[in-house]
């Protein structure tokens, strides 16, 4: 049930946030059925699981790229997407609902279909990230179609 209400809200939220127009909906919107996104949201940026979450992503680049992932950190005021330490912009609130704010870390991972499929306020390992992403349907098909 609780799942359900969650995924509803998702919905409600990128339908939202492709009408808004505001720059951080359109940066997510755009990615529907191109790519997978991690969301890492963090109540201060330098906070040890934040760090550690980026170390573990960055430990294999390869991995993420061939699983089409693209990184966005989000903190209670600002967002970024990708590595780049300076590229920090204020973000509006359209995905307050989909965030768990009574949360200090959390990590997520949207599919190519914009909805939730992993979520955990812990380190999300590599092995697990890619097992998610490598069982699900349409990565077995990308796979399949790669080795043709």
């Amino acid at each position: 049930m609780k799942a359900e209400k969650f995924i509803h809200a998702i919905l409600l939220i990128l339908t939202m946030m492709i009408t808004s127009g505001g720059i951080y909906a359109q940066d997510l919107s755009s990615h529907l059925w191109k790519d997978r996104i991690v969301v890492i949201y963090t109540i201060d940026s330098t906070s040890k699981e934040y760090t550690r979450q980026l170390s573990e992503l960055r430990n294999d680049i390869e991995g993420l790229v061939d699983r089409k992932l693209r990184l966005y950190s989000v903190t209670p005021t600002h967002f970024k997407m990708g590595w780049e330490d300076n590229a920090w912009k204020k973000r509006n609130n359209s995905l307050e609902e989909i965030l768990n704010t009574n949360k200090e870390f959390e990590v997520m991972l949207l599919g190519l279909d914009g909805r939730v499929k992993l979520r955990q306020d812990h380190l999300l390992s590599n092995k697990k990230l890619f097992a998610t992403i490598d069982s699900m349907p349409m990565r077995q098909s990308e796979l399949r179609n790669r080795d043709k």
